[in-house]
């Protein structure tokens, strides 16, 4: 259902979410909560990128209609693979339909404060906060941490912050990592196993691998040391972190 949900609402940590106002998830632990939001983003951006380049190619010209079908054939295998790996994950969670009177409290109301440090904040251009029901809007149906908080909720604030010892089951690769970092990693590598094979792209695998990196970072200028960077989600974080692990002057 939330991979259709016009409206997809979470609270801070993610352990309790509501689809389209009237139904209600709730996870077990945070860690699963972000995995499934992070694998329905993930989803339903490609979904609709699958769209855009079927309209473009029933309405583009055919000067360059081989390499959109070439794109699109390895579009809608990734969707088709990431959609399985979806539908596989053993995720516990519990559903119920919210009652009228849950309806009345459902939000926190209006705020100015966003958390900049979110990874859903930090892959989206558009952020900001919803106007009616608080929290952050992250793009036209996620709004994150709008939902009223309970007393294990409130706890589960302090997971984001917190570093464990974990290996991708990906890469295989063992980091100590917080929960924003590990999912930052695993969007990465998933991102570089969709990139297309080598017999796919035989003209340049050096230019491949290169831009397959650059695809992963984007602009940040720092306002703490008026630089204007190049960095990954994850780098960000770590450059925030670094000013303020500084004495001040």
């Amino acid at each position: 259902m939330l991979l259709y949900s016009h409206s997809i609402d979470t609270n801070t940590d993610y352990t309790r979410v509501v689809a389209d106002d009237w139904i209600e998830f709730k996870f077990q632990t945070g860690d699963d909560a972000q995995y499934m939001i992070s694998s329905v983003v993930q989803l339903r951006d490609s979904w609709q990128k699958l769209l855009n380049m079927r309209l473009n190619d029933t309405t583009g010209s055919s000067v360059d209609k081989e390499p959109v079908n070439v794109a699109l054939l390895q579009l809608e295998r990734q969707l088709a693979d990431k959609l399985v790996r979806f539908l596989e994950s053993h995720i516990k969670y519990t559903m119920r339909k919210l009652a009228g009177a849950e309806l009345q409290h459902l939000h926190i109301g209006p705020t100015e404060e966003t958390d900049t440090d979110n990874f859903f904040v930090l892959q989206s251009k558009d952020s900001k906060p919803h106007p009616t029901k608080g929290g952050t809007q992250v793009n036209s149906y996620l709004t994150i941490a709008s939902l009223q908080e309970n007393e294990k909720s409130k706890l589960g604030l302090y997971s984001s912050v917190l570093r464990e010892h974990w290996t991708c089951p990906k890469c295989n690769e063992p980091m100590i990592v917080t929960m924003v970092e590990r999912l930052e990693h695993q969007s990465q590598c998933n991102q570089l196993l969709d990139e297309p094979t080598a017999a796919s792209s035989a003209n340049s695998t050096t230019v491949s691998g290169n831009s397959s990196i650059k695809r992963l970072t984007k602009e940040f200028h720092c306002e703490i040391c008026n630089k204007d960077l190049n960095l990954s989600s994850v780098e960000i974080l770590k450059h925030k972190r670094s000013h303020k692990s500084k004495p001040s002057e």
